[in-house]
């Protein structure tokens, strides 16, 4: 509050002073964020049918019980929701933490007073998949997935963060494996019924015009058109021209996916930020991915665990502000049986050397405007009910 006046415009911004990208609040102030995610109310553990009756609660037909919201409820009594709010304000600000990051509950959002991140979840859309890669992304050239990325701020879930001051920016999707440098196109071509494979066919017919000279390019001995367009194997001696074809329509499915997304911001919630889909992994080393990202987003968001961010500088990214969106350190002493996603020793101590090791690299890098820790509870020891089991 007491550090340099910008320019003040009631939402935040991105602006890079003496140096060193920050966010830049509504009254115009530097702001690092230093924030938390999944502050959440509810989590669910299955129990069985006679469980499920002497709990006298559950969620669903498959016995799930709400154990956050339950014991929510035998502290703060059935009034919680206007209560816990404000507690978790001032435990926020006791910690020294200012930012609710992903995957957090809409009432926490909503009444924390509390400068926020959140994801507009894309669902119900045709998926581009390469199995034997592991990578997938949304569809961009299909009307349906074009149309549901377009008024994904305009849904009653998601309305209330629309020109809210507290609402930093918006995600879209989160750590979409694109996969290695071809493998979105490779994907493709083995999908000659989706609206990606179409568009592609469309724009080989016009780059090429005859089939023998998509023969020549790519080595191969397609009879015509429609056999080529209905191919689903995926060359495997690629020539030279098919592989830059093969990247080059890798990038424009890339880049159709992030300037969509930028748009819709745009268009629909010029106050708030575009932070990106949350990439992660080998996303650090795709130089023509991290250009795109930084071509199109306000604040390109990367998930980065690890313990140190010195030297980040992702290759092809350019001079933009990064938001890291994912990071953690674990142990064992405390009950927790696992620790895999960054293990930082023995103790909470060596936890807490970890932390303060890893922010003193993270405040000199120039990129830099904040990170959100990963999480804000603990995972069950059973295993997180909606993903594969995970409990770190």
């Amino acid at each position: 509050a007491d550090g340099p006046q910008l320019k003040a415009t009631g939402f935040f911004r991105t602006e890079k002073y003496r140096g060193k990208w920050y966010l830049v609040d509504p009254e115009g102030k530097l702001f690092f964020s230093n924030g938390v995610n999944a502050v959440n109310l509810s989590d669910y553990f299955r129990v069985t049918s006679d469980e499920a009756k002497a709990f006298q609660t559950a969620v669903n037909g498959n016995h799930e019980i709400e154990f956050i919201r339950r014991n929510l409820i035998r502290k703060y009594g059935r009034e919680f929701e206007t209560v816990y709010p404000e507690v978790f304000r001032r435990r926020m600000q006791s910690w020294g933490l200012n930012t609710i990051g992903n995957w957090s509950d809409a009432l926490i959002y909503r009444n924390s007073r509390t400068p926020y991140t959140m994801e507009l979840r894309l669902s119900g859309v045709p998926w581009i998949r390469n199995k034997a890669k592991h990578s997938r992304m949304p569809d961009v050239w299909d009307p349906e997935c074009r149309k549901k990325i377009a008024e994904l701020p305009t849904l009653p879930k998601n309305r209330f963060a629309v020109n809210d001051p507290f609402c930093i920016g918006f995600f879209i999707c989160n750590e979409i494996p694109f996969g290695n440098r071809d493998d979105v196109a490779r994907a493709i071509w083995e999908s000659p019924g989706s609206a990606a494979r179409q568009e592609w066919n469309r724009r080989l017919r016009e780059q090429y015009e005859a089939i023998e000279k998509l023969n020549a390019a790519w080595g191969c001995s397609f009879s015509s058109w429609e056999e080529a367009q209905q191919s689903s194997e995926v060359p495997r001696n690629m020539t030279a021209e098919c592989r830059a074809d093969f990247n080059r329509f890798n990038d424009a499915t890339v880049e159709e996916f992030f300037k969509l997304c930028r748009d819709t911001i745009r268009r629909n919630a010029p106050n708030q930020l575009y932070l990106g889909s949350r990439l992660f992994c080998n996303d650090y080393f795709a130089q023509e991915r991290n250009a795109i990202a930084g071509k199109y987003c306000d604040v390109v968001s990367y998930n980065i665990y690890g313990y140190t961010i010195a030297g980040f500088a992702p290759e092809g990214l350019g001079d933009v502000p990064v938001l890291n969106t994912e990071y953690h350190f674990g142990v064992r002493d405390r009950g927790m049986f696992s620790a895999e996603l960054s293990p930082a020793g023995k103790t909470q101590q060596d936890r807490a050397a970890a932390l303060k090791d890893y922010w003193r690299t993270l405040l000199r890098n120039p990129r830099m405007v904040g990170a959100h820790w990963f999480l804000y509870q603990d995972q069950p020891l059973t295993g997180r009910w909606h993903w594969g089991g995970e409990n770190f």
